[in-house]
This record gives structure tokens, C-alpha cells and sequence, in this order.
């Protein structure tokens, strides 16, 4: 099962009753497509549904960090078959990699069935390196 974050795609209700049953999703998507709207309030620029906050939500619900890391990097690559370049950090594979650190608090995400939902953890890009080049470390603009 793919989580398949988009704007009406998601309930953070539902999601929080399937943890409960221990059914998690296998695969931790974004599917943002166009056209995207507005922003992330605290992310300028980066649209409101995206992986950070589909990450944050699973995690906040209880799903195991590394769940939720292998949901959102290996899983998926081996489902369309290039485990083998992308998806980890292995020697010799597509050095795409996100560094996050993992706040604690009080986070308020849009949610398509109530507005807002509020969660106690959220990633935080960090870093970003494409193709083995840094292309975001954090600073705005950059």
C-alpha cells in the first residue's frame, strides 16, 4: 500500500486507525502533481503536501523510524525495480540523499479532511545532495 500523500489523498484519521490495526503503508509517496498550490508556511516555496510532512505524520502516529525511512527510500525503489542505483546508501548507487533532523513539539499540517492536523514530530531537510552534489544545506536561497 502506497500512502500516496496529495491533497485529498490522505486522512490523517484513517492513517491513525490503520496504525492502531498495525497496518502500515509500504510505501511513503508525495504524489504531488500539477498545478501546486501555495506553501508550506514555514518551508517557502515547497508545496504543502510533500514527503517531510507525510513522513512527520506517520512518525507522529507511531510508526517506527526506520519504517518510515525504508517507506520512503528503498521500498519504493524496489517496487520499480532500481533498488539496485537508487534508494540506498550503498556503494556505488545514485548518490541522491536527504539529511534530516527530526524536531519535537507542536507542528500544525494541512489536512485535507479537517484543515489542520497537529503532530509532535516533524522532519527537517537539512541537506540535499543530487547526483553526488550539494543542492540545499539548508540556507534559504541555496
Amino acid at each position: 500500500m502506497d500512502l500516496g500523500h496529495g491533497g485529498s489523498g490522505f486522512s490523517y484519521s484513517v492513517a491513525e486507525k490503520l496504525l492502531e490495526q498495525n497496518f502500515y503503508p509500504d510505501t511513503i509517496s508525495s504524489n504531488i502533481h500539477l498545478p501546486i498550490r501555495g506553501s508550506h508556511p514555514e518551508w517557502p516555496g515547497i508545496p504543502p503536501m510533500n514527503r517531510p510532512a507525510a513522513m512527520s505524520k506517520m512518525l507522529s502516529l507511531g510508526m517506527d523510524l526506520d519504517k518510515v525511512i525504508e517507506a520512503s527510500t528503498y521500498t519504493p525503489a524496489k517496487a520499480i525495480g532500481c533498488d539496485d542505483q537508487i534508494g540506498s546508501l550503498r556503494e556505488g548507487s545514485i548518490a541522491d540523499i536527504v539529511v534530516f533532523d527530526i524536531e519535537d513539539g507542536s507542528f500544525e499540517f494541512p489536512e485535507y479532511s479537517t484543515g489542520k492536523v497537529v503532530c509532535g514530530k516533524r522532519f527537517v531537510p537539512k541537506l540535499t545532495i543530487l547526483k553526488g552534489g550539494v543542492v540545499f544545506n539548508g540556507q534559504c536561497g541555496e
